[in-house]
């Protein structure tokens, strides 16, 4: 189903949260450009990367699907904040048309813990 296609792609940008998170924790700005994640590409994954915040406290991760009409170029944002106790807050949703993200991704293809 295009939901389990789409549950892989937010598996791929959970990698690339956990990342950004240990790199917070450990002093690094988030909106430091020089901040990657590994790209999980798999058969729905086109690629997963950071986008630096606007400022030192925020950022998100960012993966995009293919492989199928219905998720090609759409993508999943997860914005981080990074909060006083220095553990990184996450919100996940649609991402914005931007870069590597052609299309919306519909509402309807979202984990609830997305929309």
């Amino acid at each position: 189903t295009v939901r389990a296609k789409v549950s892989e792609i937010i598996l791929a940008g959970s990698s690339g949260k956990v990342a950004i998170s240990e790199a917070a924790q450990a002093g690094t700005p988030m909106d430091n450009a020089s901040l990657t994640v590994e790209t999980q590409a798999s058969k729905y994954v086109e690629a997963v990367y950071y986008v630096p915040g606007a400022d030192a406290s925020h950022g998100a991760v960012v993966a995009v699907g293919k492989g199928d009409s219905k998720i090609e170029g759409a993508g999943v944002q997860f914005a981080g904040v990074l909060q006083n106790n220095g553990q990184v807050e996450w919100t996940c949703s649609a991402a914005p048309v931007a870069g590597s993200v052609t299309k919306a991704m519909e509402a309807k293809y979202l984990p609830a813990s997305c929309k």
